[in-house]
């Protein structure tokens, strides 16, 4: 474990209840293209198994961690996290410091899941940036935050200052897909048959059931899918749906458990990052 890791799970453990594992992500951690990491906010997530229990100790050893939502008691806060928006708390990638085999399974599957997204989406031939440019769309395809208080270029960012993590993140799924291979006349280049009606097809069933259940809503179909009724454009609005919702609720979700004054200065922050920057150049 590095220095950084060892000592950021001194801090956890010294001011929060326990946890079942901790994820970080965001620009505090990957670094983006032009992007100075050291004026970033370092985003956590935390998974508990008795979510109750985890709040009960931390409103009291961490009352300023909460909004008004701590005078309804733990029981309801942790109702508000489970039943509305995307199921967490957001009072908003470092190493995974201990890891399950449900949750290697999940991050095994949600990579193929991602790279199958990519290759419905990409031409026959195109580049590890192309894919890893699609791949890291995903994110903010449809994330209404991105009409303001974002810089543009963000996901280009991503991937410019992450190239060698994607590859290695990418790596296992990309040299195992059955759908794709590498040009052997130049290592960068990767080759997709996803335009084989028969291989297109495997890659529609594989996507994650509820991207199907809304393809096969908006094409006004039952049973399985025709990857003729798949179009590029239909399966991004899809995923740009299920962001935009997510999204939404997640935002609208943060202002009640991070508090008025302190999301108004969240948001304060990023307005001033994304627009003082541009008009700076």
């Amino acid at each position: 474990m590095s220095n950084l890791a060892t000592a950021l799970t001194q801090a956890l453990n010294a001011s929060f209840p326990r946890v079942s594992f901790t994820m970080a992500y965001g620009s505090g951690v990957f670094q983006q293209k032009n992007h100075d990491s050291s004026t970033s906010m370092l985003d956590l997530v935390f998974a508990v198994d008795d979510p109750i229990s985890w709040h009960e100790e931390n409103i009291e050893r961490n009352p300023q961690h909460y909004s008004i939502l701590k005078y309804f008691g733990a029981a309801n806060v942790a109702a508000f996290q489970e039943n509305f928006g995307a199921g967490v708390y957001y009072n908003t990638l470092v190493s995974i410091l201990t890891m399950s085999d449900d949750i290697q399974t999940a991050t095994s599957m949600n990579l193929s899941h991602a790279l199958n997204y990519a290759l419905l989406c990409l031409p026959p031939k195109f580049s590890e940036h192309d894919l890893f440019m699609k791949i890291a769309g995903i994110s903010y395809l449809g994330d209404f935050r991105m009409t303001f208080g974002e810089n543009p270029r963000k996901v280009r960012n991503i991937v410019d200052g992450n190239f060698k993590a994607f590859r290695e993140l990418y790596q296992h799924q990309i040299q195992n897909s059955p759908f794709m291979s590498r040009l052997i006349s130049n290592g960068d280049m990767l080759v997709a048959n996803s335009d084989n009606q028969k291989v297109r097809q495997t890659i529609v069933d594989a996507l994650p059931s509820n991207v199907l259940r809304r393809l096969a809503t908006k094409s006004r179909m039952t049973g399985t899918l025709d990857h003729q009724t798949v179009t590029k454009k239909q399966l991004q609005r899809v995923i740009a749906s299920i962001v935009f919702r997510s999204s939404r609720s997640q935002s609208i979700k943060g202002i009640a458990t991070a508090g008025g004054v302190k999301s108004l200065v969240y948001v304060a922050q990023k307005l001033k990052r994304t627009y003082f920057k541009h008009s700076s150049k």
